[in-house]
């Protein structure tokens, strides 16, 4: 006779616009239930939503659904500058945790997140979704390969222009600006292609940007120095760097590449990350490629009859199954870690950004 399969019951933290499109995105997810939500205080929003999604409970505070004893995994979805609060609170209470990026808004901040995690013995993760697409899983593997050689360059943008109506994002408070919520997506892909095997930072961040009249970045530059050197003579032996941008005022292609000694690969629609292309070089070095390869692109899942007609908020946020299945299947296997994204690497992209805030002079509250 077969084993039932376990059934992953979900909470969701927060009532907005990603945690709609999470929401949406579990539907297509196998052995997932999402049992209940809750907003900060507002029993007509979370009821709405709860209305809106199926979900049989609706609370109008965060405390209330943590004391919900059927509810194994929490999703947090809410303002930057609560998710250390609410993650630590959810980890006291028994739940394994998917956090939104940025996991907190600072190192020190993150730090205190996975201490917690490892002594309660619960499951967290930083929700970069777009790690787990089926295309980047494939640029991850043929990086591995060596597919391309070995890595020399990354470069990779993300842009959008965003009105001062999205007030979280322009303020301080909040733990807004361009880096903590659009710089992440071109800034985890470096650090993804130089961190295969183990997690490596770079050994130099050098940052510049503008700031608004709020106090955080609307543009920031990142030229991120992964050179090594040999223990020996103490020399750089090779020249590896990424160069990473991020803008709040205008939209911006986004096509990332890696470059490696034998071809590169390019990422179309870097943050969804949907498609890629790959290109060898010839033996010769000539400008002609030898191989163009153009095969992979990934095929979002689509809706399954849902009760009232509803939509995703944000593009490709289909493919935010991709990250909600590996969370369940790292906890089958009895894992309180994702290694596709470890909680090592979310600390130290968290000293990344630390740094290349305090170079051009953007100061959050929680930073003092």
């Amino acid at each position: 006779m077969a084993v039932p399969k376990q059934i992953f019951k979900w909470g969701i933290l927060g009532s907005g616009g990603i945690c709609n499109d999470f929401s949406l995105a579990l539907r297509s997810v196998p052995q997932s239930s999402t049992v209940a939500v809750a907003t900060s205080n507002s029993i007509e929003r979370a009821q709405v939503f709860a209305d809106r999604h199926g979900i049989p409970q609706a609370y109008n505070n965060y405390d209330a659904l943590l004391e919900n004893k059927e509810v194994d995994i929490v999703y947090i979805g809410t303002l930057n500058s609560s998710h250390r609060d609410l993650v630590i609170k959810s980890l006291k209470a028994g739940k394994h945790v998917l956090c939104e990026k940025p996991l907190g808004v600072n190192a020190r901040e993150v730090q205190e997140m996975i201490d917690c995690a490892r002594t309660e013995k619960r499951f967290l993760m930083e929700a970069m979704w777009t790690r787990f697409f089926p295309s980047m899983v494939d640029v991850r593997q043929r990086l591995r390969d060596g597919a391309i050689g070995e890595v020399t360059q990354v470069d990779a943008d993300f842009g959008v222009n965003i009105p001062r109506s999205v007030k979280r994002l322009w303020s301080a408070e909040c733990g807004g600006g361009g880096l903590l919520d659009l710089g992440v997506y071109p800034l985890y892909f470096a650090s993804m292609c130089y961190s295969l095997d183990k997690v490596t930072p770079p050994t130099a961040v050098h940052a510049n940007g503008k700031l608004a009249e709020t106090g955080v970045d609307v543009w920031t530059s990142l030229n991120l120095d992964y050179s090594q050197k040999s223990k020996e003579s103490k020399e750089e032996t090779d020249f590896r760097h990424a160069l990473v941008n991020c803008t709040m005022a205008v939209r911006t292609p986004e096509s990332w590449v890696v470059s490696g000694t034998k071809g590169n690969i390019r990422v179309h629609n870097g943050h969804i990350s949907d498609k890629h292309t790959m290109t060898v070089w010839g033996s010769k070095r000539e400008m002609k490629p030898e191989v163009v390869d153009r095969h992979f692109r990934t095929e979002l899942p689509q809706l399954s009859a849902p009760p009232t007609p509803l939509s995703y908020v944000y593009p490709g946020s289909e493919g935010l199954c991709f990250e909600a299945q590996a969370v369940q299947k790292a906890l089958e296997a009895g894992q309180l870690e994702c290694e596709e994204m470890s909680l090592d690497e979310s600390l130290v992209l968290a000293k990344v950004m630390d740094e290349a805030r305090r170079q051009m002079g953007v100061k959050f509250p929680q930073d003092a």
